[in-house]
């Protein structure tokens, strides 16, 4: 979790570029609290919706080894 706390600490806006680098530090590192306060920062700003950060964060997810985390992410991805 301390890579992604000192990208995003102190910072109210990011950009989807921004999260997908981290959430790929993350699965490389395998440092899932990141990816799932990574995740949480989605949410909070309603980027959802963009696919491409969606399939970050279920490859990020799956690679460490949290199927079900990614599945959830799978099923809430619009059409």
């Amino acid at each position: 979790q301390g890579r992604y706390n000192d990208e995003f600490s102190n910072r109210n806006v990011v950009q989807a570029s921004e999260l997908i680098e981290i959430l790929q530090l993350c699965a490389r590192n395998g440092d899932v609290m990141g990816e799932k306060a990574c995740h949480g920062r989605i949410i909070r700003l309603d980027m959802q919706g963009d696919v491409t950060l969606s399939n970050v964060l279920i490859n990020s997810y799956s690679k460490c080894g949290f199927v079900a985390l990614a599945r959830q992410v799978f099923d809430g991805m619009h059409e």
